[in-house]
């Protein structure tokens, strides 16, 4: 006999009466899959994701102070200091005090850090191949999207609608 499928949830809010509904348990378990992967096959390398994560994101932005870079790359502050201090022993990167703020630092990646980072990229694609075969672009556009506007949802300042809501 064959499995029933189950039917898809009514309303937003059943969507999380069980983890197996939780979109937040699905991306957090592909993420977690993801970077699981990621980490093995760059085991010899002794790699880790929040490296992998920091260097990218440097990559991208110049100049971030360490509250910038936490909140980008969703590491803890006091740990993302930790792998910055290790990091800039290793001469990935390099901080200086602020143009805008003498008070802060800011980071920059260095042509190290670079190299490094491009060592580990097509570790990262290739996971990220193995993640999306068989799925259409305009699909993992779609999704992406979709997470997009979420992530806005929570990041809005707005009040909750609802009462009882956060």
């Amino acid at each position: 006999m064959a499995k029933r499928k189950a039917a898809a949830p009514a309303t937003v809010e059943q969507w999380h009466e069980t983890f197996r509904n939780s979109l937040f348990y699905w991306t957090g378990l592909l993420e977690d899959r993801y970077n699981q992967l990621f980490v093995q096959a760059m085991r010899p390398q002794r790699v880790t994701v929040s490296r992998y994560r920091t260097l990218a994101i440097l990559m991208e932005i110049a100049d971030l102070t360490v509250n910038e870079l936490a909140r980008h790359s969703s590491i803890e502050r006091s740990a993302l200091s930790r792998l910055l201090d290790q990091m800039e022993r290793e001469a990935l990167i390099v901080r200086r005090p602020s143009r805008a703020d003498g008070r802060a630092l800011e980071i920059r990646i260095t042509p190290k850090g670079r190299a490094a980072f491009l060592a580990m990229r097509p570790v990262r694609r290739a996971v990220l191949r193995r993640a999306t075969e068989g799925i259409a672009p305009g699909e993992i556009e779609r999704m992406r999207t979709v997470i997009q506007l979420m992530l806005h949802n929570l990041d809005d300042a707005r009040p909750a609608r609802k009462r009882g809501g956060l």
